[in-house]
């Protein structure tokens, strides 16, 4: 028998189904990650006077509105930010609204704790939140 079929397929000592879980866990991480780009371009977008979609604002402006003078917390409000923008952007591709949740709960924690966009955030909020009381 040629070594290539003697040799198992996936990682050497696991089995197939952690072989799964190790691919379905890194396809997950690739997808945060870009969405996590995505809402840091959205966030400097806003925080420098670029132009943001008409319905992502108005979706951020609703937060605004519904915690207006709230000082800004990763839960609910900033993860709340992040979904409004997931929700323009992606729609119903998210399939069950609990996975569209705990995927923006994860970003906006990146993104919470990442000093240079927690600043950002910051701002973009003070600013959210005056303009929609």
């Amino acid at each position: 028998m040629p070594p290539s079929e003697s040799q198992p397929k996936g990682p050497s000592n696991a089995s197939a189904s952690e072989f799964e879980l190790t691919s379905a866990n890194e396809s997950k991480l690739d997808d945060e990650k870009v969405l996590t780009r995505v809402l840091r371009e959205t966030i400097s977008s806003t925080t420098c006077g670029q132009e943001v979609e008409a319905g992502e604002m108005e979706a951020m402006r609703q937060i605004g509105r519904q915690y207006a003078g709230a000082k800004l917390t990763l839960d609910p409000i900033a993860t709340d930010l992040v979904e409004s923008i997931l929700k323009c952007r992606i729609g119903d591709a998210w399939g069950p609204p609990e996975r569209l949740k705990t995927m923006s709960r994860e970003i906006a924690r990146t993104l919470w704790h990442d000093p240079h966009t927690h600043d950002r955030l910051v701002s973009f909020w003070a600013r959210l939140s005056e303009g929609s009381a």
